[in-house]
């Protein structure tokens, strides 16, 4: 099949759907219909793009559709599956299967038949800001011809299409969980210990120097902070301060302790 012929209907209308909508309007894909439960995600999508939204189950899906995205939550993948099995059964002979989960396993698709595989985009989503995928690293996995269609359809969309299998990706994400969603923790934290007459964006040089530096250097070479120079007398003070915040408290001292596990502590 050509990638340019293919027709989609994408089942889920969250984050993630709406760059991944974005981006395959902006190569002329078709989108036959987008299926979503909610009425509110349904109005919000449709004042942002010219596709057709449906709250219908999956029996509407379009006849002629080929390629069926699948961009809902996790826990919600098996429940997916098993409505387009009672509800549009005769959609899976001709139709290729693609998640977009990171976490999930290919094999969770199984009961769709052969055409199955994964499309994952490694990047964190809002509805509120449009994320440009030419740049964002897109791993895919796949059986027979799916695997080709994820193929092509990454490479189409992003510049950094990567072959990954479930064991793969599902490393990668657990690291991209530490890289991203711990790390913005720790900005919520910090953001709340800024002082009245101040605000985050003090951070901003601090937080793009760091960054840049484990990019060109290396995350192991580039570690700075009392942790990493042993100052106890430093730490001490941290943890003083944190004394009416437990959890945080909880958290500077465990990971200055992996950082360097030759500190001895004293609060």
């Amino acid at each position: 099949m050509e990638i340019n012929a293919l027709k989609i209907s994408i089942i889920g209308a969250g984050k993630l759907a709406y760059s991944l909508i974005s981006a395959l309007l902006s190569k002329k894909y078709t989108i036959l219909s987008v299926f979503t439960r909610s009425e509110n995600a349904k109005e919000q999508l449709e004042r942002h793009f010219d596709v057709k939204v449906s709250t219908k189950n999956f029996s509407h899906i379009p006849d002629e559709t080929n390629l069926i995205l699948i961009c809902v939550n996790d826990q919600n993948i098996p429940t997916v599956v098993r409505q387009i099995l009672s509800e549009k059964p005769s959609i899976l002979p001709k139709t290729t299967f693609l998640h977009t989960s990171g976490s999930v396993p290919l094999e969770e698709l199984d009961l769709l038949g052969e055409n199955i595989g994964i499309l994952y985009p490694l990047q964190t989503f809002t509805k509120e800001k449009i994320v440009l995928l030419q740049q964002t690293p897109i791993f895919f996995e796949g059986k027979g011809n799916a695997k080709k269609i994820a193929q092509k359809l990454a490479e189409n969309l992003s510049q950094k299409a990567y072959f990954a299998d479930s064991t793969q990706r599902k490393q990668i994400h657990i690291g991209a969980v530490f890289a991203c969603n711990f790390t913005h923790y720790m900005y919520r934290i910090a953001e709340k210990l800024v002082p009245e007459n101040a605000d985050f964006s003090i951070y901003q040089p601090l937080i793009m120097e760091q960054l840049a530096k484990v990019f060109e250097f290396g995350a192991e070479n580039t570690q700075t902070g009392p942790a990493q120079r042993g100052d106890i007398m430093t730490i001490a003070h941290h943890l003083q301060l944190l004394d009416n915040q437990k959890d945080w408290q909880e958290i500077y001292e465990k990971i200055s302790h992996l950082i360097n596990p030759n500190l001895k502590l004293h609060k």
